[in-house]
Order: C-alpha cells, then structure tokens, then sequence
C-alpha cells in the first residue's frame, strides 16, 4: 500500500540527469465513475502542490491530465488516502 502523498515524490519530473522510470496506475474517471488503467507512462509536469500531473504515454504519446485524488492503484499497489 502506498500514500497518496507519496506519489507525487516517486514521479518528479524536476529531478535533472536522473532518467525517469516508466509506472502503471489505475484511476477512477471523475465523469462516469470508470477504471482506467494506464500502462508504461512518464510524468511530464506537476502542478497545484501535487494534486494534478500530466502524463505522456509512452506507447502512443498521448498526454493526459490526472488528478492524483482520484488515482487508486500505483505499480500494483494499494493507494491509501488517509
């Protein structure tokens, strides 16, 4: 299990010469309540203390925008809120 605080330490992007690892989560989509699951992404930028990323996709470049809250799986683990 993991904290969500936690995460948006693992996914800095701002950490210069360190290459990022590529990581999986699943998330709820905030709309129609469904699972996501993304694969094999980087962290692209961070931005409101945390609370939001953006994430390119490696297999099809494709950039999105996550709010952490509604992250519920990160590489396989539990995300715990409190």
């Amino acid at each position: 299990m993991i904290h969500r605080n936690a995460i948006h330490k693992i996914v800095d992007p701002s950490q210069k010469g360190i290459k990022q690892k590529p990581f999986s989560f699943k998330f709820v989509k905030m709309s129609t309540g469904e699972i996501i699951h993304i694969i094999d992404c980087v962290c692209t930028s961070q931005y409101a203390n945390g609370r939001s990323m953006n994430v390119k996709i490696l297999g099809s470049n494709e950039i999105r925008t996550i709010r952490t809250i509604t992250i519920i799986e990160f590489n396989g683990h539990e995300v715990r809120i409190r």
